[in-house]
C-alpha cells in the first residue's frame, strides 16, 4: 500500500478508528458502531484444550501476514492447566453483552505464551501460525 492511498484512508475515516482490513473483516460491522464495545476489559475470550477451557479478559489482538495473536489475562490456576500439552481446539471472542466477536477452530499450528504476573494472574498468549506462510 503506498502512502498517499494510506494518508487517504486515514484522512477519510470520520470514526477515528483504524484497523487492518483484515481484522475489519473478522469482526460483527455492527459492533463497530457502538463506541462502548471498545473498552478495555469488555471483551472475554474462552480457549478450548481437549478436556479443558480457560477462559480470560482479552488483552490484545494482532494479526499479521505470518500469525495470529490471541492474549488474554486469566487465573494462574487455569494457566496451570497448560501444562498438560492439551492441543488448543478452538478460542472465542465475545463481548460483555455476550455477543461473540470472533470465534475459529484451529488448524494450524499453535504455540502458547504464558507469563505468570505478580498481581496473582497470568497472560497467556496463543499464537497461531498461518497456512500461507
Amino acid at each position: 500500500m503506498n502512502s498517499d492511498h494510506e494518508l487517504q484512508r486515514v484522512l477519510s475515516n470520520p470514526d477515528n478508528l483504524l484497523m487492518s482490513d483484515a481484522l475489519e473483516g473478522m469482526i460483527d460491522p455492527n459492533l463497530l458502531e457502538d463506541p462502548d464495545v471498545w473498552d478495555a476489559g469488555d471483551f472475554t475470550c474462552t480457549l478450548e484444550f481437549i478436556g479443558f477451557k480457560i477462559r480470560g479478559t482479552l488483552q490484545s489482538f494482532s494479526l499479521d501476514s505470518e500469525q495470529k495473536v490471541v492474549s488474554i489475562l486469566v487465573v494462574p490456576s487455569d494457566a496451570i492447566k497448560l501444562l498438560t500439552g492439551n492441543f488448543l481446539k478452538n478460542y472465542r471472542c465475545f463481548n460483555v453483552a455476550g455477543d461473540s466477536i470472533f470465534e475459529e477452530d484451529v488448524e494450524e499450528e499453535v504455540y502458547l505464551d504464558v507469563q505468570f504476573q505478580e498481581n496473582e494472574s497470568a497472560l497467556v498468549s496463543i499464537i497461531v501460525k498461518l497456512a500461507n506462510t
